[in-house]
């Protein structure tokens, strides 16, 4: 999982540099958006920054972002229309859904398949099955997809 990464490098560096440009880069921005997520009634959540070394970890940051897409996206094209960062592309955010979808995948199975009060070894089969079904199902989706599966 962690080298079909680095097919989506740009995108997810461009992602985890939005998430930067409101969380990190001043206190005030960051209580501005906690503000903003406040009137707009929506959920509030930190940013799930990324473990370089562990896919799940880009999964889980993907996950949390998509949760808050609309707040995170409408505050962050706020700052870029006032020319305080530069926008992040509507496309790429389609690009980590589908990513995100794809993770799903090997989070179940993982998940499933380290049971420790269960026997695993009999469900094997099964799980590594229905992964290989959705893996030529996202190969078929786009290049994209099929370079991450090399």
């Amino acid at each position: 999982m962690q080298d079909g990464l680095t097919s989506i490098e740009t995108i997810k560096d461009g992602f985890k540099d939005m998430l930067k440009d409101i969380f990190s880069s001043s206190n005030a921005r960051y209580h501005n958006y906690m503000q903003f997520c406040v009137d707009a009634n929506a959920l509030f959540l930190g940013p799930n920054w990324e473990n370089n070394t562990r896919w799940n970890s880009t999964c889980k940051m993907f996950e949390c972002a998509l949760r808050q897409k609309d707040t995170l996206k409408m505050f962050h094209d706020n700052l870029a229309d006032r020319n305080k960062v530069t926008a992040y592309p509507e496309s790429s955010w389609d690009t980590i859904k589908l990513v995100t979808d794809m993770f799903d995948v090997f989070k179940k199975a993982t998940t499933f398949l380290s049971g420790v009060y269960y026997p695993t070894s009999c469900l094997v089969l099964n799980q590594i099955f229905l992964m290989c079904a959705k893996i030529n199902e996202f190969e078929m989706r786009s290049t994209m997809f099929a370079n991450m599966m090399k």
